[in-house]
Formats: C-alpha cells, structure tokens, sequence
C-alpha cells in the first residue's frame, strides 16, 4: 500500500531575514487558492468598481460641505442666492478635485498601483491561473483572502 496526498497544494514563499513566509497557497484539488499579501490589486475592474465610485462620494461629499459652508457665510451677510452659492461650491469642489488629481493621484497613486497590479498578476500567474479565473477571484474579493475558484462542486444534487 501506497500512501499518497489527499490534495495537490502549490506553495508559493519568499525568504525573509533568513525565514521562509509563505504568500501564497493554491489546493489544485479543491481549486481554492488562499493568498497572505495584504493589498493585491488585480486589473482595471478594481478600479472601475472600487475607486471611481469612492471617488464620487468624495467629491458629492466637499460639495454638500462647501454648500452648506457658502450657504451659512451668504446668510450671515444677508446675500443668499441659491444658484449663486450653489455654483461656488460646484467650483470649488472641482478645483480641489482636479488638484487632488493632479498633485497626489497622478504622482503617487497611479505608479504604486500598476506596481502592486504587476506584483499581483506575477504572482497569480505563478500559481498558473488563467485569465477568466484571476477575474472570478478579482470580483469575489473576500475580506479573508481564501478564493473558491469552483464554487459549483459544492452543490447538493437533489433527487426527486
């Protein structure tokens, strides 16, 4: 008799101060990968789906602030105008969009992304994953960083 593993598991470490961390765990098997960095980032659908509507919120959020900052400094000297405050506080929060963008986003924020994007495909790419599966990991994204990569094997078939 033979013993043989039960699973196939593809272990992907890095050698750290003389110790080996492990980053990544793929059970071919059971098809469910369990990666340990932090951060990944997979491809432009974060962005689209994640920070796009972050950044939304952000700049609805300055214009409700300003608004009500404009609205409260108009009726104080007896000058309130709708549109007028209105538009100001529309300006305003546009001007400190595009300075946001264009001081931190654009020089900080872009390169640090495609960084950790290129070490996050290396990675997966490590593990041998196709595309279609990195973009099934990418939109399940659970907070425990444990991905099912064949979530119809654990269906129960019933039987009439």
């Amino acid at each position: 008799m033979v013993a043989e593993p039960a699973d196939h598991v593809r272990v992907i470490y890095i050698q750290k101060h003389g110790k080996n961390k492990i980053i990544a765990l793929y059970n071919q098997t059971q098809q469910v990968i369990h990666l340990h960095p932090k951060q990944i980032i997979f491809s432009r659908w974060s962005l689209l789906h994640k920070g796009i509507p972050n950044l939304i919120y952000v700049f609805c959020f300055s214009i409700i602030l300003l608004f009500l900052f404009f609205s409260l400094v108009a009726v104080s000297n007896h000058q309130f105008h709708f549109f007028t405050v209105f538009l100001d506080a529309l300006q305003f929060s546009g001007f400190g969009l595009l300075l946001w963008i264009f001081g931190f986003i654009c020089p900080f924020v872009i390169p640090s992304y495609t960084f950790k994007r290129i070490q996050s495909l290396k990675l997966l790419h490590q593990l041998q994953l196709n595309d279609m599966q990195i973009l099934h990991m990418e939109k399940l994204n659970p907070q425990n960083r444990i991905y099912d990569l064949n979530p119809m094997k654990n269906t129960v078939k019933r039987t009439a």
